[in-house]
């Protein structure tokens, strides 16, 4: 069963999540940091010319990139980021927070001391990122995404509500609290979150596979938005207009997709979600550069509006796919949130520099270009593959391996329910995610598991799968004749 498969729920309880208060801690936590980030920006804007169009976001960004590389690697084999690396994290926040506070104290303060608040907090929020990563990746894909939509939503219209009503000092003082706020609900979720559970490395690689081909659209779009944000960052800045549409923007796409998730007679469509919103929002923010919107007009605040819900939207979907992904799969959150990271934050780097390396006179053309080549791969994937790209091959390949199991099956006198253990097993299933398909135990799953091998004979998951891939399948062997215990 595909990811996609997975994603409508077989019973009506799916479609209600109940919320849980301490998961908003990432609201707070993008909250606290959308006040730095106008902080940071007022900075920059009275530091006068420098080396980047914007050292800060520039340093931010690097540094964010190179910390989400350096924790992929190290987490790639399936460990899981400890505990503990949240005090690292705060530790590093509070940095990032006293040389803001420095920065704003001291008159005509030095550019580094902007830079090195970008850094510490690049390094600190890619952690934190992370973390968060492995408490949402505990969660059902519903209540998932309703999180992250409240979250992401309500975080960040009080993050720009707090910068347009207090002063810099009183909003910086308000986006510490709500880090603080943010750091003692993540701990309280990791404290009750179950620790991520080692996998063997040949069936981490088959679900690494199987996830990349339902993550790769959102990453893409992901990447493709990134790089045109920095292409366009200071034309961006120059455009925003009235904060309260980022607030409304924000506070409406939370609104819509709780309705969306909790009034309809039919449970909400997350498949549709991410095949048909996700392309929409991200075809937006790459048409909005071109759109030259008269400032103080109604088209322009039709513009600031439909590029706010566009990066909330985008930002739920990728969110919550990365999380969906290593929910439905087993697979251990930090490489998947560690790759995202490293890649948007990577993209929106490129575009600054682009952005200060490429005379203006070709930016819309890189533009167009970007938004070419995501349309076309858009295309490309729907035509080539349909609707559910993923499913449809997934299935084939399934009764490919079910019907191999069943000549196994009757040559080596399994029983039906060893019979269905060992079609999961063909398809790299480990113990947990086969107990939750079929209802029983994982004691129960490890017991038919030790009875498969040794009426088998094979001594290993790899064996297994090799015998399964050099059995032939015969012209009277279909899956759907066997019977299910």
């Amino acid at each position: 069963m595909s990811i996609e498969q997975r994603l409508e729920p077989e019973n009506p309880e799916d479609a209600i999540p109940r919320f849980r208060f301490s998961l908003f801690g990432l609201g707070f936590l993008l909250a606290a940091n959308t006040v730095f980030f106008k902080a940071l920006d007022l900075f920059q804007r009275d530091a006068g010319a420098s080396i980047l169009p914007d050292p800060g976001m520039a340093a931010f960004l690097g540094c964010g990139c190179a910390t989400a590389i350096v924790l992929t690697v190290a987490l790639k084999e399936g460990r899981a980021l400890p505990s503990r690396s949240l005090i690292v994290a705060s530790s590093i926040y509070i940095l990032s927070m006293a040389c803001t506070a420095l920065h704003c104290a001291i008159p005509e303060s030095p550019i580094w001391l902007h830079v090195a608040a970008g850094s510490f907090l690049g390094i600190s929020d890619t952690v934190l990122f992370l973390l968060w990563g492995r408490a949402l990746s505990n969660l059902p894909p519903k209540k998932a995404l309703i999180h992250l939509a409240v979250s992401v939503g309500v975080g960040g219209a009080a993050g720009t509500m707090l910068s347009m009503l207090l002063a810099i000092v009183a909003a910086l003082t308000c986006g510490a609290l709500l880090g603080f706020v943010s750091f003692a609900l993540l701990n309280r979720e990791l404290s009750a979150t179950a620790p991520e559970q080692p996998v063997n490395h040949s069936e981490l690689a088959i679900r690494y596979h199987e996830a990349a081909g339902f993550l790769w659209k959102p990453v893409v779009a992901s990447m493709a938005c990134s790089f045109i944000t920095g292409l366009t960052w200071s034309a961006d800045l120059d455009s925003l207009g009235d904060g309260s549409l980022v607030i409304v923007s924000n506070l409406a796409v939370c609104f819509a997709l709780i309705v969306f998730v909790y009034l309809p007679k039919r449970p909400f469509n997350l498949v549709a979600f991410f095949q048909l919103f996700l392309p929409i929002a991200a075809i937006v923010l790459l048409v909005i550069p071109f759109l030259d919107a008269p400032a103080g007009s109604l088209f322009s605040a039709a513009v600031q509006i439909a590029n706010g819900c566009g990066f909330a939207l985008l930002d739920i979907a990728v969110l919550s796919a990365l999380a969906i992904a290593s929910y439905v799969l087993a697979i251990p959150s930090g490489p998947l949130f560690g790759i995202q990271r490293a890649i948007g934050s990577g993209a929106m780097l490129a575009g600054l520099l682009a952005q200060f390396l490429v005379p203006q006179s070709t930016l819309k053309t890189l533009c167009a270009l970007v938004l070419a080549c995501y349309i076309a791969a858009i295309v490309v994937s729907t035509v080539r593959y349909g609707n559910k790209p993923l499913g449809e091959r997934q299935e084939k390949e399934a009764v490919s391996i079910r019907k191999r199991c069943n000549v196994l099956a009757d040559r080596y006198g399994l029983s039906p329910r060893e019979t269905e253990i060992l079609a999961y097993l063909g398809r790299g299933r480990g113990s947990t995610y086969i107990s939750e398909e079929l209802f029983i135990s994982v004691h129960t799953v490890k017991t038919h598991t030790k009875h498969i091998h040794e009426k088998l004979d094979v001594h290993s998951r790899e064996e297994l799968i090799n015998l399964i891939d050099e059995s032939d399948v015969g012209a009277d062997s279909d899956p759907d004749n066997k019977s299910e215990s």
